[in-house]
């Protein structure tokens, strides 16, 4: 059953600050989250192009980064949880104040090691080896980030 007690006043200014949090982290993940890599490589096929003459075709290699949306979900639940304990479930004060101050903190830090983490392993794949003609196998960085593979040629 849902309380219907109001948070305390003197709580309020931590919530809206793990919120501020939250949204902030939000956003410079969804922002900083992104990248993308190309290459074409190995020799040209030729490819009649219907006037009498050849073209040449490459297979090429295209690597998308972009945010996961499991990430922004985690943050909005760490926020959640944190919000429901702090109003209803904590002792006092004290320890309201503690579990939304560790709720930012791990909001922040999540944010924080997702970013590095998907950019990293993103740098890694983007300088990895890749033969035209085989399929491109890759480690995705689950949930930090999602990944699309386009192979073309």
């Amino acid at each position: 059953m849902l309380s219907t007690r109001r948070a305390d006043p003197a709580v309020s200014p931590r919530i809206r600050r793990v919120v501020i949090v939250a949204i902030v982290s939000a956003a410079v993940y969804w922002l900083l989250t992104t990248a993308s890599s190309g290459r074409c490589d190995g020799p040209g096929t030729q490819v009649p192009d219907g006037n009498g003459g050849l073209l040449v075709s490459q297979e090429c290699l295209q690597l998308t980064l972009s945010p996961s949306p499991l990430m922004v979900v985690a943050f909005a639940v760490i926020l959640l949880v944190a919000v429901r304990r702090a109003s209803v479930a904590s002792i006092d004060r004290a320890d309201a104040r503690r579990t939304l101050d560790r709720a930012a903190t791990a909001i922040a830090l999540l944010a924080a090691a997702a970013v590095v983490i998907s950019l990293a392993w993103f740098a890694v794949l983007a300088g990895s080896e890749w033969t035209p003609g085989t399929p491109f196998s890759y480690l995705l960085p689950f949930p930090f980030a999602a990944l699309d593979v386009e192979i073309t040629g």
